[in-house]
């Protein structure tokens, strides 16, 4: 997909742009020919006032014109270039729902806010601007010069004598522009991570006195963007100025010898003077097509950013698909590395098989990094397996189209993330249009809704970016209500509760064994003490599923299992006792 196609669409408003422009353009040169027949009127001695009035009526038509287009053409042209931004960064932000998680993760915050954001803006110059006024400031241009051919051919190729010395200097400028482009747009790039990774990381800088050194890297980054920039533009200026000044110097040719050739009378002193004025007059369109080249330049590469972010791979899904009736989870012969480009990175998964029942509490436990959440996140569709097969209710995931997957499945991470609106709003993303009542009912069904009610404005109080106004307990326990709202036939926490304290954790966990009733309950959980009564119970290590079974079978025949569990509930005690102190 490119940015042409979104453009397609709305090519009448730029088709009629380019129209407006080009006639505002042309109304624009219209008093330089009124001033060259007036000059060469009172050249041939009219005095009388009156015979100046068509020359005179007509520049002021023609700067009427010239201003009643130009505004139109501005106007008809970013109607159509907001449309087209508006299309392109939906479909970016559309995009990354269809992308593997690990794409998003993988790459920085700032490139994705540079591109969506910064890009996307930076492409109002080039569709605005840029297409009607460079098609007009250098069409009109055109038009006059072949007119000019017909007037004197010689005089017209002595106004363009230092030409190929502009073209010149123009070619100057592009030397190594594509090259120079990357590194400018990486180096702003760099500036927008710095800045966001400083500012949600303002936490750990200060706990840790890094303020420093933090502040160095971002310093640093916009050293080095300006100091790029700076470089960049010193040696393009020299060209362009040498351009420019060359343009200006028309005169420098057409006085001495249009002189010379009036003198000797193989052309005409109306002639020489239609020649100097519209020498004048021409090199303003002209300037302004040298200016909007770079900028036309500079868009190819957002273009090609954007276009990046555009044609990433997806996850393996159809459009629609069949609902399966059953809700079991099986893995099939399941191998899974992260980085699946690179062929060093470890295997996460390496040939796991595990079944998971319908409407069972089924627990994931074993050692960290072990692959626990990974096999989450594989089931919840964030991405696609390297190999096997993953199948829920009989059916494969990647023949499971994501609509459908999104109303099986409820995700609840230990990373939570709220937006920046009310409670009653967060709890609502779990079902869109949901009542207040249907949200407070929920929260009431998880043992939340005493603990929202004594929030300052209960479920109005705004939570704050990412949730910050509220402890890591309460922004998991609201996630939970979100995820119960959502009211789907496969449900998985993954450290859901490992923020929450142990009082609250024995509600909520009560509340979620009464809500998951006739579901499908995946937990993930390092306290082993809230998974003890799970259906069954998987052991995962290294990628693979060591052992499977109840918490007393476990605790009988699996020494990891048993080893966890000693080392766990003793650290649990001790949290308890705590608590209670």
């Amino acid at each position: 997909m490119t940015i042409y196609s979104f453009i397609k669409p709305k090519t009448k408003y730029f088709i009629l742009s380019v129209i407006l422009a080009v006639v505002g353009v042309g109304a624009e040169m219209v008093p330089y020919f009124a001033g060259v027949k007036m000059i060469c009127m009172m050249y041939h001695g009219e005095t009388q006032l009156a015979a100046y009035g068509v020359p005179l009526l007509a520049a002021a038509i023609g700067y009427i014109v010239k201003s009643v287009c130009a505004s139109f053409s501005a106007l008809v042209s970013h109607t159509g270039t907001f449309e087209v931004l508006y299309d392109i960064r939906c479909a970016l932000i559309d995009k990354l729902t269809r992308v593997p998680l690990g794409y998003v993760k993988e790459t920085p915050s700032g490139t994705f806010k540079d591109t969506i954001v910064d890009k996307v803006d930076g492409l109002e110059q080039y569709l605005a601007h840029l297409i009607p006024e460079l098609t007009a400031n250098l069409l009109i241009p055109v038009i006059i010069i072949i007119y000019l051919f017909t007037v004197s051919i010689k005089m017209t190729l002595l106004m363009f004598a230092t030409l190929p010395i502009v073209l010149l200097c123009c070619w100057g400028m592009t030397i190594g522009f594509e090259e120079k482009c990357k590194k400018f747009y990486k180096a702003k790039e760099d500036v927008s991570s710095a800045t966001i990774e400083y500012v949600n990381g303002i936490e750990v800088i200060k706990g840790f006195n890094q303020a420093a050194s933090s502040y160095k890297k971002y310093a640093d980054a916009v050293f080095n963007n300006a100091a790029f920039g700076y470089e960049w533009q010193k040696g393009a200026q020299g060209f362009l100025s040498a351009a420019i000044c060359i343009m200006h110097s028309t005169m420098l040719t057409l006085l001495p010898f249009g002189y010379y050739f009036t003198h000797k009378g193989s052309v005409s002193v109306d002639t020489l003077l239609t020649f100097i004025i519209l020498g004048i007059g021409l090199m303003t369109p002209l300037i302004k097509a040298l200016f909007m080249f770079e900028t036309t330049t500079k868009m190819e590469a957002d273009f090609e950013t954007i276009a990046e972010i555009l044609e990433a791979p997806e996850l393996v899904r159809p459009k629609e698909s069949q609902a399966s009736v059953e809700s079991g989870i099986e893995l099939e012969h399941v191998s899974f590395r992260y980085r699946s480009k690179e062929k060093d990175a470890p295997m996460v998964l390496n040939d796991i098989s595990l079944r998971i029942p319908t409407n069972q509490v089924t627990a994931l436990v074993g050692p960290s990094g072990g692959g626990k959440s990974t096999i989450a996140k594989l089931i919840a569709g964030f991405w696609d397996a390297d190999k096997g097969q993953i199948r829920i209710g009989g059916i494969p995931i990647n023949q499971i189209s994501q609509k459908e997957l999104n109303k099986k499945i409820a995700y609840v991470s230990q990373d939570v993330f709220l937006f920046n609106d009310t409670v009653m709003e967060n709890i609502r993303v779990g079902k869109k249009g949901a009542t207040d009542e249907e949200v407070i009912r929920a929260a009431k069904a998880c043992g939340c809704h005493e603990f929202i009610e004594s929030l300052e404005n209960g479920y109005q109080t705004m939570v704050g970016d990412r949730g910050c106004s509220l402890s890591g307990g309460e922004r998991q326990r609201i996630t939970i209500v979100r995820a119960m709202l959502k009211d789907v036939p496969i449900i998985i926490l993954d450290e859901a509760t490992s923020y929450t304290d142990p009082e609250n954790e024995a509600v909520l966990q009560d509340a979620i064994s009464r809500l998951v009733a006739g579901k499908t309950l995946i937990v993930i959980a390092h306290r082993l003490a809230t998974i003890a009564d799970a259906d069954q119970i998987i052991v995962i290590e290294h990628g693979q599923a060591k052992a499977v079974g109840t918490h007393a079978e476990l605790y009988a025949t699996n020494e990891l299992y048993q080893r966890l569990w000693d080392a766990n509930c003793g650290v649990r005690r001790k949290e308890m006792e705590r608590s209670h102190a």
